[in-house]
């Protein structure tokens, strides 16, 4: 039985991901982010070239925080809130991995980060901003659309 459940969440995770992949491409969402990345380097570089990495460090912890997204975990908390609400239910997941500490250790580096790239952008911190929204969008297919494996728990 369990490993019928693996093998759904599975699938429904690589459909997923396929869906989300095609509508990225069609809307050039993959280009924009590199395109402020290297826009960003760019920038800094102006500024401070020893500083130009700081965008990497940064890209590096928003992947960290979108890794304590799992679509099977909230699959799991989709079968055990069968009969309440969904909203209840996602949100009593993100608070979970909100929570954890890693996470709040992750969203202090996070935010220290974005302020140091803030700084050194001037006149262009509304790239950063700009980064970390497309960067969700293209890696975080799973934390964006955690509903669906919720959904695909409680039915």
């Amino acid at each position: 039985m369990y490993e019928n459940k693996q093998k759904k969440i599975e699938v429904f995770e690589s459909e997923l991901r396929d869906r989300v992949c095609r509508k990225n491409d069609e809307n050039c969402v993959f280009s924009d982010l590199t395109g402020l990345y290297v826009d960003i380097i760019g920038v800094i570089s102006e500024r401070d070239k020893a500083k130009a990495g700081i965008i990497h460090d940064y890209a590096k912890l928003l992947e960290q925080e979108l890794q304590l997204y799992s679509g099977k975990e909230a699959y799991i908390a989709g079968c055990e809130g069968r009969g309440k609400p969904e909203l209840e239910v996602m949100g009593d997941y993100v608070r979970t991995v909100k929570t954890m500490s890693i996470e709040q250790r992750l969203e202090s580096r996070i935010q220290t980060c974005f302020n140091e790239i803030v700084g050194l952008l001037g006149d262009s911190s509304g790239l950063i901003s700009e980064f970390t929204d497309t960067y969700r969008t293209v890696h975080g297919i799973i934390a964006s659309n955690i509903h669906e494996f919720v959904r695909l728990g409680q039915t």
